[in-house]
């Protein structure tokens, strides 16, 4: 694997569709786009750029527009190939994004994959585009953005994956810890989730379902949940006032606290302050 990287940071990626290639016969072609290439057992001879490649499970080969890949006779196994095109931001502010198509990657050539957890989501794409076909209109709605969000997800971790199974991956992680770190510490504030997927760099759709699937929460359930953590800790002093706990962690309506804390706790926030209820850990830990 050649190259370093931070990631997919302020990228966009346009999947552009997927195929399978029995190779039975010698065959040649040239990509058209970004292109993952990939075997589901045993080993192919490639040529790409006129250089000899062995492409062999469980191993993906990275392909940049306009290379050219060469198979010989004789394999009878199945090529899988992804494609996609890759934007990078020139401008970004809030009322404005400007993207331009890159023609390079961050990493190229073989990349070893020591995760199944990447296996998993090279074949549920897969699997999807034989079932959803994005060239019989299947790349619309729901299927689009859960087809743009795993194949999102499956490249920022083959960027984190190591050359081998002991060396430690790259800081991948950071810009998701970085986000949880700030909703930590500004959780009384007013949160927008574009604003924390500008922090992280990705889109907002993106955000919030990797930040589910890591926490178990949405971003604003974990908010609520450090809010009314917080609001327990106050409602145990001496002759607290609703009010003032209430703007305290960030509601300006005590009305509304009240409804969202017995929602949440399961009593009256003016009942909980004569009952000692032990606070759950906060979900922060999770990171650790």
């Amino acid at each position: 694997m050649e190259g370093k990287t931070d990631g997919l940071y302020r990228k966009l990626v346009e999947w552009r569709g997927a195929e399978k290639h029995r190779i039975e016969k010698a065959g040649k072609e040239t990509a058209r786009h970004h292109a993952l290439l990939w075997m589901t057992k045993g080993n192919v001879q490639l040529t790409v750029n006129n250089i000899p490649v062995t492409l062999a499970y469980p191993s993906v080969f990275l392909l940049l527009p306009g290379a050219t890949v060469e198979w010989g006779a004789g394999h009878e196994a199945d090529l899988y190939r992804i494609s996609f095109d890759l934007y990078t931001a020139v401008e970004w502010t809030e009322a404005r994004r400007v993207y331009e198509k890159q023609l390079t990657f961050p990493v190229q050539g073989e990349i070893k994959l020591h995760s199944r957890y990447l296996l998993q989501l090279l074949h549920s794409l897969a699997e999807m585009e034989e079932a959803f076909p994005s060239s019989d209109g299947g790349d619309t709605g729901k299927k689009a953005l859960q087809r743009q969000s795993l194949l999102f997800e499956l490249l920022e971790l083959l960027l984190q994956e190591p050359s081998s199974p002991g060396e430690p991956t790259s800081s991948g992680e950071d810009w998701f810890r970085r986000t949880v770190e700030y909703l930590d510490q500004h959780f009384t504030e007013e949160i927008k989730l574009g604003k924390l997927a500008d922090m992280a760099g990705v889109h907002p759709a993106y955000y919030s379902q990797q930040f589910k699937r890591r926490m178990n929460y949405s971003p604003i359930e974990y908010v609520t949940r450090l809010r009314m953590n917080k609001a327990k800790e106050l409602l145990l002093a001496p002759n607290p006032s609703i009010r003032e706990v209430a703007r305290s962690v960030g509601y300006r309506d005590e009305f509304y606290f009240s409804r969202r804390f017995k929602e949440k706790v399961g009593c009256a926030p003016s009942d909980y302050s004569s009952h000692h209820i032990p606070q759950e850990p906060s979900p922060l830990k999770r990171l650790k």
